[in-house]
């Protein structure tokens, strides 16, 4: 499947669940998101719960593409700290960052015993996610989530 994603005659309008980033674009001309798109210029919206460890370095990276609009811990003084590095939206929870932003998608990157409450509410709101490994240290866990995410 990799090797026919990147096959220069493949065709991937064909393909599901593909997002083409700048396929011509000259790596080093600036990008057009910020013309386009919604609230700070993203034509994808992705939020972050959890920026401890993992959760740093995937804001800093979504936030080089220009995807990042909010990040939300526990512990608010540092989703602020980070958010205020990024020029995004910072929350204490996630029930008021999922009712307050439109998110297309979310990073999942808390311990892990939260892994399943967290990606199951957000999936069950129609929210895209990416959870760190493990997926869940309980298998039934992660066939629930499984069954979820077709469902959406």
């Amino acid at each position: 499947m990799v090797e026919d994603i990147l096959s220069p005659t493949k065709d991937i309008s064909e393909i599901d669940n593909v997002i083409e980033l700048g396929k011509y674009q000259d790596i080093n001309a600036k990008s057009n998101l910020h013309k386009i798109g919604s609230k700070n210029g993203n034509v994808v919206k992705i939020g972050i719960i959890g920026v401890g460890g993992w959760g740093k370095n995937h804001s800093r990276v979504l936030h080089d593409f220009g995807v990042l609009t909010s990040i939300c811990d526990m512990d608010k003084t540092r989703a602020k700290d980070l958010a205020t590095r990024f020029n995004v939206n910072y929350y204490g929870s996630m029930d008021e960052m999922i009712n307050s932003e439109s998110l297309d998608a979310c990073l999942v990157c808390t311990p892990t015993k939260t892994h399943y409450p967290v990606s199951k509410k957000l999936m069950e709101k129609g929210i895209n996610v990416f959870v760190e490994k493990p997926l869940s240290y309980l298998s039934k866990e992660c066939e629930e989530m499984i069954q979820i995410a077709k469902k959406k």
